[in-house]
C-alpha cells in the first residue's frame, strides 16, 4: 500500500513546489507592475504593451527551443500521441487573452489606489476561490466541509478589506511623497475584481486544455504567444503616435 501511494505523494510534493515558485514569481510581477506607478512619465499603453510583449518573447524562446513540436503538442506516453482536441486549443488561446487582460486590470487597479496594493492583491488572488467552486460543480472535485469553511472565511476577509475604511496618508515611494492621483478605492476594487475573474478564467482554461491532452509546456507557449501578439497590437498606438521619439 505504501509503495502504491509513493507516486501520488511525489506528485503532490512536485505540485506544492511548483505552486510555491508560482507564488513567488507572481509576487515579483505584482511588485513590478505596482512600481511603474511611481515612475515619472509612464504611459499606460506602453507599460501594458511592453508587459505583454515581454511575455510573448518568453513564449517565443520556449517555442524555438524545440520548434519541431509545434505550438500545440501532447506529452502523452501513448504511441501515437493522443489527438489534441480543438476545444483545448481554443481554451489555450482564450487563456492567453485572459492573462493579458488580468495584467491590464491589475495595472489599472494599482493606478486607481496605489497605497492599497496589498489588499488589492488579496482580491486578485481570490481567483483560487472561483476556480475551486467551478471545479467543484463542473469536474466533481468535491470540496470538503473544512474547505468550504475556508472559502467562506476568505470571502468574508475580502469583504472586510473592501468595506473597512483605510488610513488617509499620502502615497510614498520611499523618497518622500509623490504626485500620485487621489486614490479611488471602489474603482480600484472593481479593477482588481475583474483581474481576479480574468486570472480565474485563465486557470480554468489550463484545466480544460490539460483534459484535452495539451501538454503543460504547450499550453504555456500558446498563452504567451497570444499575449505577445496582443502586446504588439497595443504598442502600435504609442509607436505610431511618436511616443518613443
Amino acid at each position: 500500500m505504501a509503495k502504491d501511494d509513493a507516486p501520488a505523494n511525489n506528485s503532490l510534493v512536485c505540485a506544492i513546489i511548483w505552486s510555491c515558485l508560482a507564488c513567488v514569481t507572481f509576487g515579483f510581477e505584482n511588485f513590478g507592475i505596482g512600481y511603474t506607478n511611481v515612475l515619472p512619465g509612464t504611459d499606460l499603453l506602453v507599460v501594458i504593451g511592453l508587459l505583454w510583449v515581454s511575455s510573448g518573447i518568453c513564449g517565443l524562446i520556449l517555442f524555438l527551443a524545440n520548434p519541431r513540436n509545434g505550438i500545440f503538442f501532447s506529452d502523452s506516453d501513448t504511441n501515437p500521441p493522443r489527438k489534441i482536441e480543438t476545444a483545448a486549443k481554443v481554451a489555450s488561446v482564450i487563456g492567453g487573452i485572459a492573462v493579458g487582460f488580468s495584467f491590464m486590470f491589475m495595472k489599472l487597479a494599482f493606478d486607481a489606489d496605489p497605497k492599497d496594493q496589498g489588499p488589492l492583491d488579496s482580491v486578485i488572488c481570490a481567483d483560487v476561490i472561483l476556480v475551486s467552486v467551478l471545479c467543484h460543480f463542473l469536474y466533481d472535485e468535491r470540496l470538503s466541509r473544512v474547505q468550504w469553511v475556508a472559502v467562506l472565511l476568505v470571502s468574508l476577509g475580502l469583504a472586510v478589506m473592501v468595506l473597512a475604511p483605510g488610513e488617509t496618508h499620502p502615497a510614498s515611494t520611499g523618497h518622500g511623497t509623490t504626485d500620485l492621483p487621489v486614490p479611488q478605492p471602489l474603482l480600484a476594487f472593481l479593477y482588481a475584481f475583474f483581474a481576479m475573474l480574468c486570472f480565474g478564467t485563465s486557470v480554468f482554461t489550463i484545466r480544460i486544455a490539460t483534459v484535452g491532452h495539451v501538454a503543460p509546456l504547450s499550453g504555456l507557449i500558446a498563452r504567451m504567444l497570444v499575449i505577445g501578439v496582443c502586446g504588439l497590437a497595443v504598442l502600435y498606438v504609442p509607436v505610431s503616435s511618436g511616443l518613443f521619439g
